[in-house]
């Protein structure tokens, strides 16, 4: 196929995408048209059944009350019970009709839809040919295209960093949030009188102790490798995740001599210095997120302001 035979055919297929497009905005519509309409066909009945209630309630009424208290009133009330009963079934079935037609559009339109997978497959695949020509030819339009090609590359590069970033930000977030439950089971224990604490309390505080301890190498670990990849994605970003307020205090807690209170401030500073932690995570975190979207939504626009450039080249 030569250049000129794939331009009338990608032309062919721009107009056919279109139409599907046009379509599809329209079937959209009338499926919101139509759970509107079967949400008016709702009330309409509900008031249909009130009005019919109505009718039946002062048809019920006996021929001697109406003779001997209200005849007039009621019969002239009772008439236009009737009437208004009549203007409910008359909306209702109007909305029933209403439907029908809006359905009977719905029905053609799709018959009418071919498959907007296929265009977009044979478009797609057309104009990669096309790209593909022009870049062997030499010249201003396969600079411009590979200048293109550049960018998004950059692009899908920083957003390959970001994306192991973020993964390394979970994980060291799970593990922050993990050695904060084992220091916060400690501090219980240790914030307990002694009378309180159990004949297991010590034993089970040492468990906890070693069980940071264990732990903590995770979290500096991968608190270690969340700084990497964000030095990956902000080049001259100064930070540093530190665990020296627990390294501090498991010092003090293993000394003999260490009052109990001091142990326990100590304790309840790793605890503040983990939620600090945890929350500069959730900072980078979110500014990763925020920095994602904008360059997907660059990436988006560059690829389609390429793709329009080798439509029209």
């Amino acid at each position: 196929m030569n250049l000129e035979s794939l331009d009338l055919r990608i032309l062919e297929l721009l107009e056919e995408q279109n139409l599907q497009q046009k379509l599809q905005k329209r079937i959209l519509e009338i499926s919101e048209e139509l759970d509107s309409l079967k949400q008016g066909l709702k009330t309409s009945e509900q008031k249909m059944l009130d009005e019919k209630k109505d009718v039946e309630r002062l048809e019920s009424i006996s021929i001697k009350k109406i003779f001997t208290n209200i005849m007039g009133s009621t019969a002239e009330e009772l008439e236009k019970e009737k009437q208004e009963y009549l203007d409910a079934v008359y909306q209702y079935n109007a909305v029933v009709d209403q439907i029908e037609i809006v359905q009977y559009e719905a029905e053609l339109l799709h018959e009418k839809k071919s498959s907007q997978i296929s265009v977009d497959a044979e478009l797609g695949s057309l104009i990669k040919k096309k790209e593909f020509y022009l870049k062997g030819r030499p010249g201003v339009v396969s600079q411009t295209i590979n200048k293109y090609d550049t960018q998004l590359k950059l692009l899908k590069f920083q957003l390959n960093d970001m994306s192991e970033a973020m993964q390394a930000g979970e994980y060291a977030r799970a593990a922050v949030l993990n050695l904060e439950s084992i220091l916060n089971q400690l501090y219980r224990y240790m914030n307990r009188p002694k009378q309180h604490r159990g004949m297991m309390s010590g034993f089970q505080m040492k468990q906890l102790a070693q069980q940071s301890t264990q732990v903590a190498a995770v979290v500096q670990t991968r608190l270690n490798n969340y700084e990497k990849e964000l030095r990956d994605v902000y080049k001259s970003l100064n930070l540093s995740f530190s665990l020296d307020t627990y390294r501090h205090f498991l010092e003090q807690y293993y000394r003999f001599f260490v009052m109990s209170w001091v142990k326990r401030n100590n304790l309840r500073e790793t605890l503040y210095n983990l939620e600090d932690i945890r929350r500069q995570i959730d900072h980078h975190q979110n500014n990763l997120i925020q920095n994602q979207k904008a360059h997907q939504s660059e990436m988006d626009e560059l690829s389609e302001t390429k793709r329009l450039y080798v439509i029209n080249a």
